[in-house]
């Protein structure tokens, strides 16, 4: 937690550890607990989604990617309806 104090200090914006989620590899559990128990950070497991991208481990399936494709099918139909309700005007 020091470092992370040493960071806030220094850039303005502090850390809500409880709202902060630890990502980890090939760890132990037991460290896993160490780790999260000491700063108070959730634990967090893969695959997760960060700002709509999905993050994952190895090749990507289609599950990993529907999300993604089916907001950006939303978002064509819609600019679809749009333009096509400005050449009619």
């Amino acid at each position: 937690m020091q470092l992370f104090n040493t960071y806030a200090l220094a850039s303005g914006p502090f850390i809500n550890p409880s709202k902060s989620t630890v990502f980890y590899g090939s760890i132990s559990p037991a460290k896993i607990d160490h780790i999260t128990d000491s700063i108070g950070f959730n634990k967090g497991s893969l695959p997760f989604t960060y700002l709509w991208v999905p993050v994952f481990k190895g090749k990507p399936k289609k599950s990993h990617l529907r999300p993604i494709a089916d907001k950006i099918k939303s978002k064509l139909s819609a600019w679809k309806h749009l333009y096509f309700a400005l050449l009619v005007e």
